[in-house]
């Protein structure tokens, strides 16, 4: 159904809901947060010997589709990439042995993985390492928490210090437009691009926060019939 958010009486904003898009590599948007880091990650990856990167960021500042595109990226240069949650580490234990020399590992939740050594000791993830090392591929871990928070080992430590530390930031004001429409595409909610400015103006700038707003954007319209008026949009703040 069309959903139509009113902005007086006399304009209205259509928007058509279809169903929630999975992850696409192309629709991640490289705003000024991440883009530097991720083009210094990719020359660096690309090198030869064994490489390892670690990025932080919080719980819904899209680390998950950070992985999709650099894995995409990976792909199209010719390398292998390999992605892998942080939560089956019986099959991130096995990856070492799977990874040729122009592999990449990437590890998404990578907190997952990491708060599991405490239970297990450092000697699996030290493998890991060692036989990527040896095969000359790299590894990039995602996580929602730094490396300090798991109070690791000297022995995992030592293997993490060497590699680059990213963190993901807040986009910037000029980025909002591009940003927006591809998560409100993310969504299945097609906004005309002339009345974007008003939905815009309107949400945090914080990307989890933009991310729970527009869930609620989303659900509201839904469950109400079809129509949001202005006073529905702003209660979604």
């Amino acid at each position: 159904p069309a959903v139509r958010i009113q902005v007086s009486t006399v304009e209205q904003i259509s928007l058509n809901i279809t169903p929630r898009l999975p992850y696409a590599a192309e629709a991640f948007v490289l705003h000024s947060g991440v883009k530097r880091d991720f083009i210094k990650c990719l020359g660096v990856m690309k090198q030869p010997g064994f490489r390892v990167a670690f990025f932080m960021a919080g719980k819904g500042w899209g680390k998950t589709h950070l992985a999709i595109r650099l894995a995409h990226e990976f792909a199209v240069s010719g390398m292998e990439p390999h992605c892998i949650v942080g939560s089956d580490s019986a099959l991130l234990a096995s990856s070492g042995g799977t990874s040729g020399k122009s592999a990449v590992l990437i590890v998404d939740d990578a907190q997952l993985y990491l708060e599991s050594l405490k239970d297990r000791g450092s000697g699996e993830f030290v493998a890991l390492v060692e036989e990527l090392r040896r095969k000359e591929a790299a590894l990039i871990l995602l996580s929602s928490l730094e490396p300090g928070h798991f109070h690791l080992d000297e022995h995992v430590l030592s293997r993490l210090k060497p590699g680059l530390g990213f963190h993901i930031e807040a986009p910037l004001e000029e980025d909002m437009p591009e940003l927006v429409m591809a998560m409100l595409n993310q969504r299945g909610i097609a906004v005309p691009p002339r009345k974007l400015e008003f939905v815009i103006r309107r949400m945090p700038r914080e990307l989890p926060a933009i991310t729970d707003y527009l869930s609620r954007v989303q659900h509201l319209a839904l469950s109400c019939g079809g129509v949001l008026d202005y006073s529905m949009l702003e209660a979604c703040l």
